[in-house]
């Protein structure tokens, strides 16, 4: 899917022995030599730079935010980040207000918040830390001992903040205030549950009543090296049982679902003994598949069908300066596939429900392996916030590819052109538009904007007269807003 968008961007040039897969052809070239509607030809003696673009690719827009987090003492914007419900993800569709779960950076920690998200940025306010006080116990009253409490936050490290009740189903735990805060409590035998509180001091008295829960058993049906690689998610059917509207789906995104051994074997616990759910595995070498319906309760084993693709693509991706990119989003689609995200009630992770696409995240080192797809037209989509999102036929890219994702600057994506030399009025006239030209004053450069962001072949050509002076051609210019370039000197 190719998507353009106003942006902002610089240029660099490609390495001429990498693959360059191709775009969606030139721009009209249709430079006018000769001014129009009878204005006057140009003294022999103009000194004159011709602008030939050619583009190459169309890039995708980046996620916009949606939301932020605001430190309360000072106002200070805090790091924040959607990863599930309306507005995560990428190339979002469907609605444009409801509800997100963002990943908030605060004071060393990492906050879980549930968010507002609107067709403005919304706002939400995090605070001192206050201590938040409660009980768990089931639905006989009888208290928990041992349950796990947590309100959203992790250390540095990752793991979460909790809190274990004692023998009265008593616990007492501390969190940054604010609204949205996920009260999430789970323990052995019992049904994982959840709801949104605020916190404020003095400090909410949180009750949370338990019941009966049930450890889903997964077999997947395949043959094959690296299913260790798989994770499983589970997501609820069109009718939810109470219980299971309690279920903290959301966490799914912070986890990356649930694990599976080399074995095919992977356990989704806290799950309620009734209802409905449907069971989504993904791997990067794995077509994605709808759901796969299952009844809780049940005592066996559920045996889930996964095919592996047989050819497996691979490569690297990197920023503008070759730096290897880590994290970096990667889906194989077949041709004509559409990789959307519809913002879920559930707040389910994004991107579950896209059909026939393999799934994958570059290393460290910015290395990618991701399974390739049979016929015409497959495409591979890379995606990273804050970064042009890409759409490359696979069939035109060469085996172990290194590919660059430049950097997303917003604005509108234009050409910033330098004067030729100084001290000398000038004309600048470009392909663009059907042609276009202007005369300008000494030392003034010249803007004009390209038809869409993505990546640009340019060829600058200096002119005395009629007389070629000096030429350059660049490849590979990633335009996601203004690119600034030097015309050439005349020699």
């Amino acid at each position: 899917m190719l998507v353009g968008a106003a942006a902002v961007a610089w240029w660099v040039v490609v390495d001429d022995e990498l693959p360059v897969p191709p775009g969606p052809g030139p721009v009209q070239r249709t430079v006018a030599p000769e001014p129009a509607d009878g204005a006057p030809p140009l003294p022999l003696d103009t000194l004159r730079v011709r602008v030939e673009v050619l583009a190459r690719e169309r890039y995708v827009e980046p996620p916009q935010q949606r939301a932020v987090a605001v430190r309360a003492a000072d106002g200070i914007e805090l790091p924040t980040r959607l990863v599930a419900g309306v507005g995560a993800g990428f190339d979002a569709t469907g609605r444009n207000a409801g509800i997100a779960a963002a990943v908030i950076d605060f004071e060393g920690v990492r906050l879980v918040r549930q968010v507002p998200v609107g067709e403005t940025v919304s706002r939400t306010v995090v605070g001192a830390r206050v201590t938040v006080r409660g009980r768990v116990h089931d639905a006989a009253q009888k208290p928990i001992a041992g349950a796990r409490v947590w309100l959203g936050e992790q250390d540095a490290e990752g793991l979460p903040r909790e809190a274990l009740t004692d023998a009265d189903g008593a616990f007492e735990l501390d969190t940054p205030s604010g609204d949205g805060v996920p009260f999430v409590v789970g323990a052995e035998t019992c049904a994982t549950a959840w709801r949104v509180v605020s916190v404020a001091p003095p400090g909410p008295d949180l009750q949370m009543i338990m019941q009966p829960g049930h450890a889903l058993e997964v077999q997947l049906a395949v043959l094959g090296a690296d299913l260790d690689q798989a994770r499983l998610f589970v997501v609820p059917r069109a009718t939810v049982t109470s219980e299971l509207s309690q279920f903290p789906f959301f966490l799914q995104a912070i986890t990356d679902g649930f694990a599976v051994d080399a074995n095919g074997r992977g356990r989704i616990d806290g799950l309620p003994r009734t209802g409905q759910v449907g069971v989504v595995v993904r791997h990067a070498m794995a077509p994605g598949t709808s759901p796969h319906e299952l009844a809780l309760g049940g005592k066996e084993p559920a045996i889930v069908p996964l095919e592996l693709a047989a050819t497996r693509w691979s490569g690297q991706v990197v920023d503008p300066d070759g730096q290897a990119l880590a994290g970096v989003s990667l889906w194989s689609l077949p041709a004509r596939g559409r990789l959307d995200a519809a913002g879920s009630l559930r707040l389910l992770p994004p991107h579950l429900s896209v059909q026939g696409a393999c799934p994958s995240r570059t290393d460290e080192q910015g290395a990618f392996v991701v399974g390739g797809l049979r016929g015409a037209g497959a495409v591979l989509s890379l995606r990273a916030p804050g970064r042009a999102g890409r759409d490359l036929v696979w069939a035109d890219v060469a085996a172990a590819p290194r590919l660059v994702l430049p950097p997303w600057l917003g604005g509108e994506p234009s050409l910033r052109l330098l004067p030729p030399a100084a001290g000398v009025a000038w004309v600048a006239e470009a392909d663009l538009a059907g042609g276009v030209r202007n005369t300008l004053e000494k030392d003034q450069p010249w803007l004009v904007s390209l038809p869409h962001a993505g990546r640009f072949d340019v060829r600058l050509t200096t002119f005395v007269g009629e007389t070629e002076r000096a030429s350059e051609t660049l490849h590979d210019v990633h335009a996601t807003g203004l690119v600034e370039l030097q015309a050439p000197r005349p020699q």
